[in-house]
């Protein structure tokens, strides 16, 4: 009787000590909470905090881990499932000391979510077993601890109400707390990295590149028999295809010889402000009968595109497009090197261009939708292949709204860069979403037995599996040597930002209950509760890390586009991002908050817009002074 008042006594002491160490637990999860709140100027609480929980987290569990068999030993007789448990017994210390060191490093934050999620499911399945089986304790697990309490005077409704308690105890260790403030130390280190991936001006070679772009009426056969009356450059769709080597100055004598205004963007490149071709803003409108020359050196090599920025999904829809490559090192090592400018049309039973553009339903829906889908201006397109060939192959979408969703199929692919820019590393480019304006590099490597095979690469955006371009493999055996692909090892990796407060946000609003009065495109679609040509200027400092926050409660994608900067996207909805490459357009979903990042190079008023053109044109842009 004395041995067994003695274990009794024991247990409940063991019992104090671990209600105790949960207690503890449970006021420095809401300081920690507290202090996220805080702002930027005091952060260093949050470090702080965060330190305190590590170091908690790990001693308690290592105390747990240590004094495991007395602890089973001490009830076993209390309470036989104790004995058997092995989960009680192991699993919880090691998972706390895991949670401990993920609050000591940022770095493991989503890893962090799938051990809290781990220890909640636990936690959840002590409190239904207790109820379940009916016996006089209860089991709470909590942050790596064993909370056990006599339920004598306990009722069903506080079984609950406990179990409740753990997960709402956890829920801050899972990333849904209020908003946290980056520190000055984390902002350095941000600019450091984005200056080390890519420079912020380049020392020209001399070497300057003239090319003479014409703009005007044409005629294009889209699809096969029927000639459609299209805008373009050159007198082709696409227009030239323009390739200079990196550190070449590129100079352009632009004529304008289309019935309306125009000017002429520079999709990705980081040029002079002064040569965005953003009108009213960067330049004037050229004229019709007038010429303008753009001048510049491109300061990334990469894929970029060339297109109208006034009225622009009308331009655009006739036909006004074209790429621009800028080489590197790369350049005569693929067998080929190939651009594929991925465009849909609208046309009439006629094979003309349907009008009228911009019209209501377009502008307040999903945008301009062609029936038409064609690749380098050509519907059902193709190219020839050999086996054992290594191809580079530059995707472009250059059409006004549609999103495509692309699928490889058995070929033997890898991602190598996004929107110009090299990625940090290899990745799969199968089910890469390609907003309008995206651009995607792939490496290909055509097996050396497939003779007589066709690869097709399809849109997988819809249910249906759309065809958009084959390849055709014929002909007798290539050797290819092997080829060094510079992947960019500087690339950030900002993969565990979570509820970081942004520093501009940007808000979205319209459709169809904004339309203008008289089915008028007039303000239909809303930034911060203004429609371009009304504005609020926003702020980015020059050579600081910010991180811009859209928010989109609206029934429709819209891919947003920042002309002169590169960004990387770093959270959805508040949960990390774990993207290896930079972009210089980024889709934000129905009802999505989207967190985007990145360190501003390039000083000027670049414009800030929605891709889909129709929304542009109805509104959906703003302007950013980079200074």
């Amino acid at each position: 009787m004395e041995h067994n008042h003695k274990m009794t006594h024991t247990a409940s002491n063991k019992i104090e000590y671990v209600k105790f160490f949960a207690v503890i637990a449970g006021i420095l999860i809401v300081a920690y909470t507290l202090t996220t709140t805080l702002p930027s100027e005091t952060s260093f609480w949050v470090t702080y905090m965060r330190f305190v929980m590590g170091v908690f987290f790990i001693t308690f569990s290592i105390f747990q881990l240590l004094g495991y068999k007395s602890f089973v030993e001490m009830f076993a007789d209390y309470d036989p499932i104790a004995k058997r448990s092995k989960l009680y017994a192991y699993a919880y210390p090691f998972i706390g000391i895991l949670l401990g060191i993920a609050y000591l490093a940022d770095a493991l934050a989503p890893w962090r979510d799938l051990v809290t999620a781990i220890v909640m499911l636990i936690g959840a399945y002590g409190v239904w077993h207790s109820i379940k089986t009916k016996r006089n304790e209860v089991h709470c697990a909590c942050l790596g601890t064993i909370i056990k309490l006599p339920l004598s005077t306990i009722t069903l409704v506080e079984d609950l109400a406990m179990g409740l308690m753990a997960l709402i105890m956890l829920l801050p260790a899972s990333g849904f707390t209020g908003a946290t403030t980056l520190t000055d130390s984390v902002r350095s280190l941000a600019v450091a990295q984005v200056q080390a991936a890519y420079a912020a001006e380049i020392t020209p070679t001399g070497n300057i590149v003239t090319h003479k772009i014409t703009a005007g009426e044409s005629i294009a056969e889209i699809i096969n028999g029927y000639s459609t009356k299209v805008w373009t450059y050159n007198g082709s769709v696409p227009g030239p295809e323009i390739r200079i080597t990196l550190g070449d100055t590129l100079k352009i004598n632009f004529t304008n010889n289309l019935p309306i205004d125009t000017t002429v963007h520079f999709h990705g490149i980081r040029v002079p402000n002064e040569m965005d071709g953003v009108p009213g803003v960067t330049q004037d409108p050229i004229k019709p009968g007038e010429s303008f020359t753009y001048e510049f050196t491109p300061k990334d090599a990469g894929t970029y595109w060339y297109h109208p920025h006034v009225r622009t999904s009308e331009e655009m829809g006739r036909g006004l497009y074209g790429v621009i490559i800028v080489e590197d090192s790369t350049a005569n090592e693929y067998s080929q090197d190939k651009v594929l400018v991925i465009d849909d049309w609208r046309l009439d039973q006629n094979g003309q261009i349907a009008e009228p553009f911009n019209n209501p339903h377009d502008t307040a829906h999903a945008g301009r939708l062609g029936n038409v889908i064609t690749v380098n201006g050509k519907t059902n397109g193709s190219f020839y292949a050999a086996p054992g060939e290594r191809l580079r192959l530059r995707l472009v979408n250059t059409s006004n709204a549609r999103i495509y969703k692309l699928n490889f199929g058995a070929m033997d692919v890898t991602g190598i860069a996004v929107d110009g820019l090299y990625a940090r590393e290899a990745f799969d480019p199968n089910g890469f979403t390609f907003a309008p304006g995206n651009r995607i590099d792939v490496d290909v490597t055509i097996p050396n037995d497939a003779d007589g095979t066709d690869y097709v690469v399809t849109d997988v955006y819809t249910e249906q599996q759309i065809p958009l371009v084959r390849i055709i493999v014929d002909g007798e055996e290539v050797i290819n040597k092997n080829i060094h692909i510079p992947f960019n090892s500087e690339v950030p990796l900002w993969d565990g930002f979570r509820n970081v407060s942004p520093d501009i946000s940007y808000y979205f609003d319209g459709g169809m209950s904004h339309m203008g009065m008289m089915g008028t495109n007039s303000g239909v679609w809303k930034i911060n509760s203004k429609s371009f040509p009304d504005y609020d200027m926003g702020s980015l400092p020059l050579n600081e890390f910010r991180i811009i926050r859209f928010e989109n409660p609206t029934l429709f994608p819209h891919p947003m586009h920042l002309h002169g900067q590169f960004f990387k996207i770093v959270s959805r909805n508040g949960r990390p991002v774990d993207e290896r490459f930079f972009r210089d357009t980024a889709i934000v979903e129905p009802d999505e908050v989207l967190d985007i990042a990145l360190v501003a190079q390039d000083a000027g008023v670049w414009a800030l817009h929605c891709h889909v053109l129709e929304h542009a044109d109805g509104g959906m842009m703003t302007l950013v002074e980079v200074e």
